[in-house]
């Protein structure tokens, strides 16, 4: 089970979301971490940047949560 560690970056965009788009961007978060493959979440590789590692998730058809994987691919942040 993937565990996801929050960055002050993740906090400030957050709090630029509307209520509802918050509440639907940490559900997001937690389904990520309780099934990562769930179909909602659309996890998906990001192959346009230099760093192979970003990730992303979709909270909602216009937020997406990007992610950094670790070396230990069990670790997200």
């Amino acid at each position: 089970m993937p565990k996801v560690a929050f960055t002050d970056k993740y906090f400030e965009a957050l709090n630029k979301l509307s209520g509802e788009e918050q509440k639907q961007a940490n559900k997001a978060c937690l389904r990520f971490q309780s099934d990562p493959s769930h179909s909602s979440l659309h996890y998906e590789k990001l192959s346009r940047f230099k760093d192979k590692k970003l990730r992303s998730i979709r909270a909602n058809q216009e937020v997406r949560i990007i992610l950094s994987e670790t070396d230990t691919q069990s670790l997200y942040l």
